[in-house]
């Protein structure tokens, strides 16, 4: 009989230890549904960690999505401080938040589909606006999508609401050395040029300003001249062009408009 009650006793000391780091384990897993692995320094590394040691070695990945809820997966680098700096970038008008973050490589269309560097999608949003912000493999911002903002949507570059400098450097940094194009255009939200494109001197590429910074449109142009043998008079340098005419332009248009010659109607 001792020995039986011995039995009984270790049963329930055993009993009691299981059920303790069951309740421990049950802690842990209701930390972790816890964690933002967005807002949470290290928590994003930590479980990419977890990962490669649950593989058993590092794996090559296709894609790394990030959201302020667990899903198993994370992300290399300071996820928070990225993640600050681009809610810093975006300048929603109402507190934001990084509300998703996927690492991937950039993927063309044109001219052939292919498969570009690692990049960093990450979406901000607010309750009235949202923006995406692009950061390389380090983590540092390099372009930005504005165009779901409040101010993308109501910009008028014909009604004064002029940023002249951003878009005149930008675009000349775009074009490149030479800066040689065919034409310049101003439209409510954007500035475009058709310049030759760098590369095919038989085609021309257009380059498009708007508060997201410089995008080039999805395919190059035939340079009519140049295919058909004609002078290539159409070219200037954009170094020639001075985009800060254009308000006063469009006040003086306004003005002629407005004083003009009447016609009479007849009757």
């Amino acid at each position: 009989m001792p020995a039986l009650a011995s039995l009984h006793r270790l049963i329930v000391i055993w009993a009691c230890a299981a059920a303790w780091l069951a309740l421990v384990a049950l802690a842990a897993a209701a930390k972790e549904a816890d964690k933002d692995f967005i807002s949470t320094p290290g928590a994003a590394e930590g479980a990419v960690l977890r990962i490669i040691e649950a593989v058993g070695r590092t794996p090559k990945m296709l894609s790394i999505d990030i959201v302020p809820q667990p899903l198993h997966l994370g992300a290399l680098g300071d996820v928070a401080t990225i993640a600050h700096a681009a809610t810093e970038r975006a300048g929603l008008e109402d507190p934001a938040i990084v509300t998703s973050i996927t690492i991937a490589r950039s993927v063309a269309i044109l001219p052939r589909p292919s498969y570009g560097d690692i990049r960093w999608t990450i979406e901000v949003a607010s309750p009235n606006e949202a923006a995406t912000v692009y950061a390389n493999a380090r983590g540092e911002i390099v372009a930005i999508d504005l165009s779901r903002t409040h101010r993308a949507k109501t910009i008028n570059l014909l009604d004064g609401d002029w940023r002249v400098l951003d878009a005149q450097r930008a675009l000349a940094s775009a074009v490149g050395a030479g800066k040689i194009v065919y034409k310049v255009s101003v439209g409510h939200r954007a500035v475009s040029v058709d310049a030759v494109s760098p590369d095919d001197p038989k085609r021309l590429r257009a380059y498009i300003w708007s508060l997201s910074g410089v995008r080039r449109g999805l395919m190059d142009m035939p340079n009519i001249d140049v295919l058909t043998g004609r002078p290539d008079q159409a070219a200037f340098s954009f170094d020639a062009v001075d985009l800060t005419m254009v308000p006063a332009l469009i006040a003086q248009a306004r003005q002629k408009l407005s004083t003009g010659p009447r016609v009479r109607k007849l009757n």
